[in-house]
């Protein structure tokens, strides 16, 4: 499993990636910049939205 990290203030990609979970760091911030790096980099894409 791989998840895309681009700057979020609540430390989850850290947690994430102590739980074992790849971590694809993009340094633009924003919820369209991360989900294209999804789609180029992975074979599967689960896409979750909290609010």
């Amino acid at each position: 499993m791989q998840i895309v990290a681009n700057g979020s203030s609540d430390h989850s990609s850290i947690l994430t990636k102590q739980a074992g979970v790849e971590v694809i760091f993009k340094t633009i911030s924003g919820y369209r910049k991360a989900y294209w790096t999804g789609l180029h980099n992975l074979s599967i894409v689960f896409i979750t939205r909290t609010r």
